[in-house]
């Protein structure tokens, strides 16, 4: 009993190697002495451990803690699991802005959820968003000149550097959008995107 007990605590990470064998043998005669061994024979004598090859059982019949339930984890519905794509993303938006409230900025309820989980998880291994139906795509000279913008002042060398360059760039892309029949924003995202704009100028020009 000494030498499997000992063993076992000394390799259990909630005791360790230090565990000496004269402690194993208290441990052991507590047992003993609350009945939670018994001989292997079913003889209670003095109920004095001793540290010999004499052998013990676990006591059969004694009391144990009922096994807890296994707490089965509820499916959230799809409502729920995009409530919880509109609530990260207005927090991350109002950490962005240093805001204690959104309330002069935009309305929640402008917010389509289905919009955020297509734009956080249809992208490519670059972390762009891929469209599933190509046709709506942009033209791919209107995205070379928009990523030529988003660079700017950095220069692709196959991209032309003379001054004035990135006012022509710009032209041509505000072009394109100017000859789409419908607007690319709503008028709330349009006042969404003018409002965070504004309020980060005013706090570059602070700092």
């Amino acid at each position: 009993a000494v030498d499997w007990l000992h063993e076992l605590l000394r390799n259990n990470r909630n005791f360790g190697p230090d565990v000496t064998r004269q402690q194993t043998v208290q441990l052991l005669k507590k047992f003993l002495k609350n009945h939670v061994i018994e001989d292997v024979k079913g003889r209670w004598g003095s109920e004095d451990f001793e540290d010999n090859c004499h052998l013990y059982i676990s006591k059969q019949d004694m009391e144990t803690e009922p096994v807890s339930e296994v707490v089965q984890p509820r499916v959230l519905t799809e409502e729920e699991i995009q409530d919880v794509w509109r609530g990260i993303t207005l927090t991350h938006l109002q950490r962005t802005l240093g805001l204690t409230s959104l309330e002069d900025v935009l309305d929640p309820r402008h917010i389509n959820p289905q919009n955020i989980v297509y734009n956080m998880t249809i992208v490519n291994k670059h972390g762009v968003v891929t469209l599933e139906d190509k046709t709506d795509d942009l033209p791919h000279w209107v995205l070379s000149a928009m990523k030529g913008l988003a660079n700017w002042p950095k220069y692709d060398a196959s991209q032309p550097s003379y001054p004035g360059f990135e006012r022509d760039e710009f032209k041509t892309v505000s072009d394109y959008f100017y000859s789409l029949p419908r607007p690319i924003l709503t008028s709330e995202y349009y006042k969404l995107f003018v409002n965070i704009l504004g309020m980060y100028t005013f706090d570059k020009l602070l700092n």
